[in-house]
């Protein structure tokens, strides 16, 4: 029976496969791109004292809105960069209510209803149960990563950009964290209503992720339901207890 902890590993290289292939194999990378795109929704909710008034506004502003709404989903794409040059892309969906995330690619499924977790993986069908505890989830899970953006970057407001026709907040993080394999991660804020629309982020080994958002939508009713793997949507799955 593997530990919880090692269930998280794997679900962070299945969760960031491409439909034929790992995008790195590197295990802390892919642990390191899972928790890129699950933060990115808290990100830029974190208050961070003593920084650039504009850039702290700005992530007030977005924070209150995601702390406001009873759900969120959205559609994102990431590509993986390495020295600048694209290695590899892939597309997925995500949830959020509170504590409560799914997680959804081409490849592998991922459920979290606050205590239990569930990851599907689509090719083998098979189901991990597990029950991690906050410091092994503290990588994955968004409502935990709040605590760790509230330090360890210096914030910088970089002005209005405009991308693909849309006018942005631009907002810069630059890590003030030796140990941190990140040195800044730039945050695009859509100006009309703090929603985020893209997160770049550089690595010191010259690699980094590109994460775009699309179809973000709040104040949904979602049902805690909607967190729990359902086996009898996946009849031919296999339920794998691991807790």
């Amino acid at each position: 029976m593997r530990a919880s902890s090692e269930i998280i590993r794997t679900s962070s290289e299945i969760i960031c496969a491409s439909s034929e292939k790992i995008i790195n194999p590197n295990k802390s990378q892919m642990k390191k791109i899972f928790f890129v795109i699950l933060s990115l929704f808290c990100t830029v909710f974190a208050t961070m004292a003593q920084q650039d008034a504009k850039a702290v506004q700005l992530l007030d502003n977005a924070r209150a809105i995601f702390e406001k709404s009873s759900g969120m989903y959205a559609d994102f794409s990431i590509a993986i960069l390495n020295k600048g040059k694209i290695a590899d892309a892939s597309q997925g969906k995500i949830w959020m209510k509170g504590r409560k995330f799914r997680f959804s690619t081409d490849v592998a499924e991922v459920w979290y209803d606050g205590k239990n977790q569930w990851l599907l993986n689509r090719e083998s069908d098979e189901v991990n149960l597990s029950a991690p505890t906050d410091a092994e989830m503290e990588s994955v899970n968004p409502s935990v990563l709040f605590q760790i953006y509230k330090k360890g970057y210096k914030l910088k407001y970089k002005g209005v950009k405009t991308v693909s026709g849309k006018k942005c907040d631009c907002v810069e993080m630059i890590s003030t964290q030796k140990s941190s394999d990140i040195a800044r991660i730039v945050l695009l804020l859509d100006a009309a209503n703090a929603v985020p629309f893209s997160i770049d982020v550089y690595n010191k080994n010259k690699s980094g992720q590109n994460i775009v958002i699309q179809n973000y939508r709040s104040n949904l009713s979602l049902a805690d339901a909607f967190f729990v793997f359902n086996p009898k949507q996946f009849p031919k799955a296999e339920v794998i207890d691991l807790r």
